[in-house]
């Protein structure tokens, strides 16, 4: 049996949309996008942030979707925005479960930084907290 080569291949520059192969997602982002879906959350949360919008300006990143990127980075443990937004931006699972099209560019990390700011009183899962153990 002769040993198999590998041959530099070129793909073609343009590929409709329709034909990218879109694997099934993660199931449990499918499914709790079903559970927010079902209790219609993106339009509570809205009601909820509106008083804090002003109209004009730069568009702001949907309350439901700002809120699955915090989602996305509790579960995956990421512990910066911009690594959310990377994560986000990165894997076609999330970018289904956060509503955004192949072709549709997912929210940089610019706007996520003038998201809500984190309250720096609460610890974060990377400070300690308390003495360890043991030690003095």
């Amino acid at each position: 049996m002769a040993i198999g080569r590998r041959s530099p291949k070129q793909d073609e520059i343009f590929i409709p949309a329709a034909q990218v192969a879109a694997g099934p997602g993660h199931p449990f982002y499918t499914k709790l996008n079903a559970v927010l879906a079902e209790a219609d959350f993106d339009a509570f949360a809205e009601k909820l942030c509106a008083p804090y919008y002003k109209e004009g300006g730069r568009p702001g990143i949907p309350p439901g979707v700002y809120f699955r990127m915090l989602l996305i980075g509790c579960f995956e443990g990421l512990d910066s925005q911009r690594g959310m937004a990377w994560r986000c931006a990165d894997s076609l699972g999330l970018r289904a479960f956060l509503g955004f099209r192949l072709g549709q560019r997912v929210c940089g990390r610019q706007t996520v930084d003038l998201g809500p700011r984190f309250d720096p009183a609460i610890p974060r899962r990377n400070q300690q907290t308390a003495p360890k153990a043991g030690k003095r």
